[in-house]
């Protein structure tokens, strides 16, 4: 019953001309699945055989299913000579010439099957579509939501259990990344050599008609530009370098998830390139705008600043004074910011140097500020954007696999070796 049930399966009783039809427990077996005998079609045997009692089984028709009269072949007959004799059976004989001859012959039996089927198809083939994309998109579901969950499981919540011991580190690189990039904003190559040269300089283009004493807020904004610029390729580098460590970490798990259907690792890893590119540009361009901003206003709610600020100078000013003015020393060691060259400021004019030294503590502690700040948004960024690209990663090879040529397709495709032997028989 099981074969005869689908509503897209043909059912072919072959029945001997000498049993009753209407007794007939195949025939009864098919009208129980299919009552209008629509998909049913019945190929009466041993005609020559049981000839007389034939005419008046199919003329009556009282099991109402579609038949087809046929004589078997006999001996060695050969096929074509098999249906030159039921050619001649039906055509000479005196009670089998009289049945309808849209109703006998193996010929005829094969056009109904091929029309039997045509219908069938025409009526389940929206049926079976459908039923496939059902299919296909409830695998392609659980395929993209696993593969959020083991990306999750990596990239964000950094768990290591149920993972690929190649796996397990991904949370501690990240993290790694970001001790790494804060290193390098620290490394600036800082000039011990011009101690106070830019301040001064600056200073002196930026003079007008102003109170001697005050510092223009210009100066301060011009060489806090001049400091982020200078590390400006930082942040992209970064987020270059570690959006290349996360797209390979995605295509190895891609590749595991794959493994029972290799021919879709392809499409899903184009899918998940379009959605890496996407989230790659909008962190690139985040990158880009914290970088302005930083350039383009100085502002902290710190309260370690301005502290900071006034301890760097107040430690150190008097040093700087005794050093340049009484002792003459070459070197000395700033605290907070390291040995610098000073012989260079023997002839500048105390209150031109003391702006200047003042200038540089409040860069110094600002810049600290900065790099903080810079750390944490990158960090911060990077779980968000990771977290958004795990998101659109889904939707992307879940969509992209729904497309033409992606999903089914490429579902039914046979591997290539079988391919190419079924050429050479071609």
């Amino acid at each position: 019953m099981e074969h005869i049930t689908p509503k897209e399966n043909i059912i072919l009783n072959v029945l001997s001309a000498e049993v009753n039809f209407t007794t007939c427990e195949s025939i009864r077996l098919s009208r129980r699945v299919d009552r209008t005998g629509q998909r049913t079609l019945a190929a009466v045997t041993k005609s020559d055989q049981y000839a007389d009692d034939l005419l008046e089984k199919v003329t009556t028709n009282a099991v109402n299913i579609s038949y087809v009269c046929v004589r078997n072949r006999i001996g060695n007959e050969t096929y074509d000579e098999a249906r030159i004799q039921e050619a001649n059976l039906f055509k000479s004989h005196h009670s089998l010439s009289m049945i309808d001859k849209s109703r006998v012959g193996i010929p005829v039996l094969a056009q109904k099957l091929v029309q039997t089927h045509d219908v069938i198809i025409s009526k389940c083939l929206p049926n079976i579509v459908n039923e496939i994309k059902e299919k296909l998109d409830e695998w392609m579901s659980r395929m993209s939501g696993s593969l959020k969950e083991t990306l999750e499981k990596l990239l964000i919540h950094g768990e290591v259990v149920g993972l690929p011991d190649k796996h397990k580190s991904c949370d501690a690189r990240l993290a790694k990344m970001v001790d790494e990039f804060k290193i390098e904003l620290h490394a600036e190559d800082e000039s011990f050599e011009n101690f106070l040269v830019d301040e001064m300089r600056v200073l002196k283009e930026s003079g007008g008609i102003r109170l001697s004493q005050f510092v223009p807020e210009y100066a301060f904004s011009y060489l806090l530009r001049q400091k982020v610029s200078k590390i400006s390729d930082l942040p992209i580098s970064f987020v270059n370098k570690v959006w290349s460590y996360v797209e390979s970490v995605s295509f190895e798990v891609l590749k595991d998830h794959c493994e029972s259907f290799p021919q879709l690792y392809s499409p899903m890893k184009k899918a998940s390139q379009k959605a890496l590119e996407k989230i790659k540009n909008k962190f690139l361009q985040r990158a880009m705008d914290m970088i302005e901003m930083e350039k383009n206003t100085n502002y902290t709610c710190d309260p370690n600043f301005l502290a900071s600020w006034k301890e760097l100078k107040s430690a150190n000013y008097d040093k700087l004074s005794d050093a340049v003015v009484r002792r003459r020393s070459k070197w000395i060691a700033i605290n907070g910011y390291g040995d610098v060259k000073v012989d260079h400021l023997f002839d500048v004019p105390a209150n031109i140097r003391e702006q200047a030294f003042d200038l540089k503590m409040k860069m110094v502690a600002y810049w600290a500020v900065v790099l903080r700040r810079m750390v944490d948004w990158s960090a911060l960024n990077l779980r968000y954007w990771i977290q958004k690209f795990v998101t659109e990663m889904g939707i992307s090879v879940f969509t992209d696999m729904m497309l033409p040529g992606c999903g089914i397709e490429k579902m039914m495709e046979g591997p290539r070796s079988v391919a190419e032997k079924r050429d050479i028989f071609r």
